[in-house]
């Protein structure tokens, strides 16, 4: 929602014709980069002259050419917001015989002009009626926002989980993000990042961070996310920007520094983080994805190689221990069953994991084994 004070525009395009049409600098960096720089006049809108309510805030305004008509411009922000390459009738409309009119066809000639100055390619073959070329492939827009989040640039909110331990290094402890994306991905960001709310999370001060964006256009703010750990809080950042969920799978990462979390393809994460990551998308009320991510632990501890999965039985009892934590009972039962298999080998190999686990977990873990045993 363009009049929304808590992902407000910040960019503002003006036309020939006077026609002010507000956006979001953010996405159009991730997707149409080349509109973002148009017009080299610029100027900054005060609140005054932001819309009818004021509620837009401080904007920068972009003028565009007379070669840039207001229906060009609303069709290639659709396909920035959206990823949507089919065009709605208010663009192309049909005469009553079905044929396209004169006006319909100047409009999508405007429109593929526009879109192939601003690098939306998809779109001007879509105005231009033209079929994609063999093994073409079509950027998605989870795609742009991920490498828009890898990119760190246009940051507005920075995350800090508050569950972990403060590193050594203060710019270690915050990830940048950006309002508008994690607004319309959920309701928790809307109401956390709106100080009219009363949120705890909403008060928190601005912070020098890594990126060097903490004092761009006076909305920042540093927010306590919902994470026990660093990799947990990049991993549901990274579910928010990518939509997916991640895999469980120790064998393809080899470091859990959160840089190389945050890059590593395919997107995985060990049993522990996922655990966490889960809690977390539950507190978001992200309940999809919470349940896509305790099925994925779920599967891996009872596959037939759980041990290479979860990292071995150290990584199993870890992640045993986080589900304890975060009362997780579906992935708590299914890594329960994992461990209890090799019950005397986890005492006997992890001792410290093994001992910092609850007396009643560790009966229930001997009880289990005895069972299987039995069996």
């Amino acid at each position: 929602r363009a009049a929304s004070p808590v992902a407000s525009p910040d960019v503002c395009f003006v036309l020939a014709d006077g026609t002010r049409q507000p956006a979001h600098a953010a996405l159009l960096a991730a997707r149409c980069p080349a509109l973002a720089r148009a017009g080299r006049e610029r100027q900054m809108l005060g609140e005054a002259d932001g819309g009818s309510d004021g509620s837009y805030g401080a904007m920068e305004i972009i003028k565009l050419g007379a070669g840039v008509t207001r229906r060009a411009l609303r069709a290639v922000l659709l396909f920035a917001y959206s990823g949507a390459l089919a065009t709605p009738t208010f663009f192309f409309g049909h005469d009553g015989d079905g044929r396209d009119s004169a006006r319909s066809a100047e409009s999508r000639a405007e429109v593929a002009k526009l879109a192939s100055k601003c690098g939306a390619y998809e779109l001007a073959h879509c105005a231009r009626f033209r079929r994609p070329k063999p093994g073409a492939r079509v950027r998605r827009l989870t795609e742009a926002l991920e490498a828009l989040a890898k990119r760190e640039t246009r940051a507005d909110v920075f995350f800090h989980p508050d569950g972990a331990d403060p590193p050594e290094n203060p710019l270690e402890s915050v990830f940048p993000a950006h309002r508008v994306v994690l607004c319309a991905r959920a309701e928790y960001f809307r109401a956390a990042l709106d100080p009219a709310r009363g949120f705890i999370e909403s008060g928190g001060p601005a912070t020098e961070t890594r990126t060097g964006d903490a004092k761009q256009n006076g909305r920042e703010t540093c927010v306590s996310f919902p994470a026990a750990t660093r990799d947990a809080l990049a991993a549901a950042l990274r579910c928010a920007y990518a939509g997916a969920t991640p895999r469980v799978d120790a064998t393809l990462i080899t470091d859990t520094k959160i840089d190389d979390l945050k890059t590593s393809s395919p997107f995985s994460v060990t049993a522990t983080t996922a655990v966490h990551l889960a809690a977390s998308l539950e507190y978001l009320m992200l309940d999809l994805e919470a349940e896509a991510c305790a099925s994925r632990v779920a599967f891996a501890a009872r596959a037939d190689d759980w041990r290479e999965r979860l990292g071995g039985v150290a990584g199993a009892l870890e992640a045993l221990a986080a589900a304890a934590n975060e009362r997780r009972w579906a992935e708590l039962d299914a890594l329960l069953g994992a461990v209890a298999a090799v019950y005397p080998e986890a005492a006997e190999t992890e001792p410290d994991l093994f001992e910092a686990i609850h007396p009643d977990l560790r009966e229930a873990m001997r009880r289990a084994h005895v069972q299987q045993t039995r069996a």
